[in-house]
């Protein structure tokens, strides 16, 4: 913090947050003192962290045309969704939301293979979600899964009212008997 310049750039060229937490640590610190001063820093650092990893989350609806190799097309009545990012506290509600507005179909096919991890509110959001899907007379299938996001679902689904089938690959759900 004492080289003035390399100060100086990083607050002109970083982004807004990482500069505003490293001029509030320079004015805690001569203010106050350095415990203070990385306290609050982490404090806010954390906050942007959960920001910034809550807008890296999506959900997409995935074109027939890209869904599925081209020998096992994507019957009618069937969607894929693909959703990236870490289904967290800060993300879950987001990424669910979008799959609220689906309308109504016989087999909605969530691919997961791009969410790296799942929390405890990621969990109940998806839940709600099969569960409404479900009522709505849509049946839901999971693919994709990392082995830490597919360990949480093993150990959680057995107490949903509604249950989701789960399977490595789109092609594997569209070969099973009743897709």
């Amino acid at each position: 913090m004492g080289d003035f310049p390399h100060v100086a750039r990083m607050i002109r060229d970083a982004p807004r947050g990482d500069a505003a937490v490293m001029l509030a640590c320079m004015l805690l610190t001569v203010a106050f003192d350095m415990i203070v001063s990385v306290t609050v820093g982490l404090a806010m650092a954390s906050l942007i962290f959960i920001r910034r990893m809550s807008e890296a989350s999506t959900v997409t609806l995935v074109s027939p045309q890209e869904a599925a190799a081209p020998a096992t097309p994507l019957p009618s009545g069937v969607v894929l969704y693909r959703v990236g990012g870490p289904l967290f506290f800060g993300a879950a509600a987001k990424a669910m939301r979008e799959l609220e507005r689906i309308e109504r179909m016989r087999l909605v096919i969530l691919d997961l293979g791009g969410v790296p991890f799942i929390d405890s509110t990621g969990l109940v959001n998806l839940e709600s979600t099969v569960s409404t899907l479900a009522g709505s007379g849509t049946a839901v299938a999971i693919v994709g899964l990392e082995p830490g996001p597919a360990e949480v679902l093993e150990r959680a689904m057995p107490h949903w009212q509604e249950r989701p089938r789960i399977f490595r690959r789109v092609e594997d759900v569209l070969a099973s008997p009743g897709s």
